[in-house]
């Protein structure tokens, strides 16, 4: 399993770590096994979207500023599942409008 995290540097893994334990700890939403598994995937989504957080972070500062992949990483690995979770309820509220018309 560690050699999957070849393409990351240690910096990467270390920001989403914490920003998946600063998720796991802020969050009311979930308990017991439930806060594993949200942390578990906060954490790997935190490294896989280090990236897509720059990116998307890059166009809205200024040229002046640039952020590493560690940021990247530490942010999106505390908002992906709050993302998720918005993005699921907006689309069960969609289908429920849907469904009563």
């Amino acid at each position: 399993m560690i050699h999957s995290f070849d393409k990351f540097y240690d910096s990467v893994i270390a920001a989403a770590f914490s920003g998946a334990a600063l998720y796991t700890l802020i969050q009311r939403n979930f308990d017991g096994r439930k806060k594993c598994i949200i942390f578990m995937t906060s954490f790997f989504m935190g490294i896989e979207g280090a990236d897509t957080a720059v990116s998307l972070l890059d166009s809205y500062l200024p040229g002046s500023v640039h952020i590493g992949r560690s940021m990247g990483a530490f942010i999106s690995s505390v908002l992906i599942v709050k993302i998720a979770m918005i993005a699921i309820s907006q689309a069960e509220n969609f289908l429920n409008k849907k469904d009563k018309k």
